[in-house]
């Protein structure tokens, strides 16, 4: 399985399990319930706890013993919300599970799931506040379907709800395609996910991108994204969405018109959203070859970062940076093609805690095809240099090496990823990198010589973060793919 992420809600295979923070709360209890914060949440390592497994899969999981976790999303220490997937009876199925007070809850299947997909589906991202949390995924109504749909969940009071078609988004999607949801962000009593679908055009289908706001209980309907031209010619999709306060979000994707694909930013203001814009400088960068935006993170309303990828003489990796409302130009990372020497490089996710603290992180190549994480700050007002990963050694002979997830909150950014096939976290305080190191607890978990990755890191203060991830671990008398999590 490719652990490597393009954003932390990003859709994975199931090819692995996911480790999450465990505990004993009940799967329905929300966690911004409130409580006190975690001391566990503090370790040795200075902001990681230690991974265990997620309790209750084992009674869900019994087909292929396989699970993973996709998305978690943290509020403050100990209190977190987590989803992921696991092996059902004819069918792959989405799970949920929160922490409270330190304590991770058993594992269960999202609410309603079973019913309105009985073909199966995927999670594809968790997001929390204060006040509310939301889960959004596909769905298939059978086994054989060759369309899809997408559902979204949310959570209040302590109680998911039951799982729901994403209102309107049928009348959106009429060209008989496959929708998908990319990314979903709550901020305050409100959230917003975003993704993609196809409609009948003039000559057939193309793909249209659209967005969803939930507002206390309820879902909106879908809306196109505006200044995006529901055109045969064009496909686009929302591939990160990150918001700020209730009616103010700043999302970024990518749309593809006459053979020309190009990253875009789209921003929502009062509760309105504005006309896409393309990534200023992006078209200079790639000279006709195209990109898109893969990860966004907001500081305050006006101050982002994004970053993704552009073709010009291979992949590479790029960012952008938006102060007091006005997006500057696109530029490669600095630093990052002197390593690139293979070609292929990508930023797959970026994250700030303040305007002017952020941290981003990826993959590039070297000759031959050795893939290798790097990590990048902003420093002093600009991008520092891509460098290789502290602590990690040598060339790696892993396809899915790479920095799967950045989060940043209070000065100080945990970064998480694969190499070797294994799991690995680093710190960045200040602009200053740590060493890489295993999660503590990992090793104990996992079987001699299996396989593990992170693929989501979500930090709720700059004294602890948590990792959530796949392992190979003993389970039910045997090796399997699991899902781990950090307390």
């Amino acid at each position: 399985m490719n652990r490597i992420a393009v954003t932390v809600a990003a859709s994975v295979g199931m090819g692995t399990a996911l480790l999450l923070a465990a505990g004993t709360a009940a799967a329905d209890e929300a966690p911004h319930s409130g409580g006190a914060a975690s001391a566990a949440g503090v370790s040795a390592t200075g902001i990681w706890g230690t991974a265990q497994l997620v309790t209750g899969l084992g009674g869900l999981n019994s087909v292929s013993k396989e699970a993973q976790v996709v998305s978690m999303s943290c509020v403050s220490p100990g209190n977190c919300a987590a989803g992921g997937l696991f092996d059902a009876t004819r069918s792959q199925q989405g799970f949920l599970d929160t922490e409270q007070s330190g304590t991770w809850g058993k594992a269960a299947e999202v609410p309603g799931i079973r019913t309105l997909a009985p073909g199966g589906s995927n999670l594809h991202g968790v997001s929390c506040s204060t006040e509310v949390c939301a889960a959004a995924g596909t769905y298939r109504v059978t086994v054989n379907a060759t369309q899809g749909e997408v559902w979204v969940d949310s959570e209040s009071r302590g109680t998911w709800a039951k799982a729901e078609e994403v209102p309107g988004l049928a009348a959106l999607d009429t060209g008989g395609g496959y929708p998908e949801v990319n990314a979903v962000s709550c901020a305050g009593g409100e959230c917003v996910a975003g993704g993609d679908y196809q409609f009948n055009g003039s000559h057939g289908a193309g793909q249209g991108a659209f967005l969803v706001t939930l507002s206390g209980e309820t879902w909106g309907n879908a809306q196109r994204v505006p200044g995006i031209a529901v055109d045969f010619s064009q496909s686009a999709s929302i591939t990160s969405v990150s918001c700020m306060a209730p009616g103010t979000c700043t999302a970024g994707g990518y749309r593809w018109e006459r053979n020309n694909e190009q990253g875009f930013v789209v921003s929502e203001t009062d509760g309105t959203w504005g006309r896409a814009q393309a990534v200023p400088g992006m078209a200079a960068l790639d000279a006709g070859g195209g990109g898109q935006v893969t990860t966004l993170s907001c500081a305050s309303a006006g101050n982002c970062v994004a970053g993704g990828w552009y073709r010009h003489g291979g992949l590479r990796g790029f960012v952008v940076t938006e102060t007091g409302g006005a997006w500057g130009s696109a530029e490669e990372v600095p630093g990052l093609a002197a390593l690139n020497t293979g070609k292929d490089a990508r930023v797959s996710s970026v994250s700030c805690s303040t305007a002017g603290a952020c941290a981003g992180g990826g993959y590039y190549t070297l000759r031959g095809g050795h893939v290798m994480p790097f990590v990048v700050s902003w420093v002093g007002g600009s991008w520092g240099t891509a460098i290789d990963v502290p602590g990690l050694p040598g060339t790696n002979s892993d396809p899915n090496a790479g920095v799967a997830s950045v989060s940043c909150a209070g000065g100080t950014c945990g970064v998480g990823g694969e190499y070797r096939d294994h799991a690995f976290v680093v710190t960045q305080t200040n602009g200053t990198w740590g060493q890489a190191s295993n999660l503590p607890g990992l090793k104990k978990i996992t079987v001699s010589g299996g396989g593990s990755g992170i693929e989501t890191v979500s930090c709720a203060t700059a004294a602890n973060c948590s990792a959530a991830g796949s392992n190979n671990a003993p389970v039910a008398g045997s090796s399997t793919n699991w899902a781990f999590v950090t307390k």
